[in-house]
This record gives structure tokens, sequence and C-alpha cells, in this order.
């Protein structure tokens, strides 16, 4: 007779559960990318003007050689890489827009760079979402994870990576 009892019992946490999910109150173990401090630095100009974009050359330079290179760079805001200074976007939101941030500069066909870090209680898989307007790159803890060079025009969402976070620091 305790068997219906007890699946009694988990039938009505269930349901007290599903009514009132305010009672449980999940907490993020990641903080949201848009409220994140980030550092950007850009435009870069490509080294020979005369250049066409679609040679891809520029995209294959690093730019962060100064920095340890771009697997190993970890930036600090007014610090001076390539010529430019990393400036500070405080939780931005998202997506960051290179064209919109970078606007009054009269510079076409240029390299940008993000860089952000966190810190996770468990190690864990997280999603990443980006477009680009052409070629793109992605680190994550110094791990080059995607390359594509590639000539289009941005939009959101255009590629979608796992990111295979650590326990503690990430960049």
């Amino acid at each position: 007779m305790k068997k219906p009892y007890i699946s009694g019992m988990s039938v009505l946490l269930c349901m007290m559960l599903c009514i009132m999910p305010g009672l449980i109150e999940a907490q993020p173990v990641i903080p949201d990318a848009g409220e994140l401090d980030w550092l950007i630095l850009g435009p870069l100009a490509m080294p020979d003007q005369e250049e066409q974009w679609f040679d891809m050359k520029a995209f294959h330079l690093d730019y962060l050689k100064e920095l340890g290179g771009e697997t190993n760079a970890r930036p600090l805001a007014g610090e001076q890489t390539a010529g430019t200074v990393w400036q500070r976007l405080e939780a931005p939101g998202m997506p960051i827009d290179f064209n919109r941030i970078f606007r009054s500069r009269e510079v076409l066909n240029a390299v940008a760079y993000a860089y952000t870090e966190f810190e996770s209680p468990v190690a864990q898989q997280m999603a990443l979402k980006i477009g680009s307007d052409d070629g793109l790159k992605v680190w994550f803890n110094g791990v080059l994870l995607l390359t594509l060079a590639i000539n289009r025009a941005m939009t959101p969402d255009q590629e979608a990576l796992v990111l295979p976070v650590q326990a503690g620091k990430n960049s």
C-alpha cells in the first residue's frame, strides 16, 4: 500500500513545482556575454593599401605579436597594440557591432579584435553564435576554434560553436 502513496506524493510534488515555478530559481552559471566587459582593438588597416580584401593577406596577419600572439594575448584597457589602443566596452549588449563602434573612422576592409574574460564555477559547454562581415577567427582559452576566410555580409548568428568552458577563468 505504501507504493501508491509514494507515487501520489511524487505526482503532488511535481504538480506543485509545475504550478509554482517561482519557488525554484535557476541561477545562471555563465554570465550573459552582453553583460560582460569587453576590450576591443581596431580598426587595424591592411599593411598594403593596394591589396584587395579578397586576397585575405591581412586576415592571416597576427596583429597581436607584441602581446604574445593572437593565441596568447591577454590585453589590458589602454594598452597600445599595433599602433592602436585597446578600448573598454562595458556591458555593450549583443551583438558587438564593429561597424557601428568604428563608424567615425574612414577605414575600409580592416581587422578588429574583441576580448573578454569570465569565471565559471564548473567545467561545462557553452553555445556561441557569431556573425562577421567577411573573415572570422575565434579563439577560446588559447585555442583557435574557428577560421573562416570568406567574403560575405554580416548577419547575426551565421556561425554556431560549442565552447569547452573550464572551471575558473576563461578568455
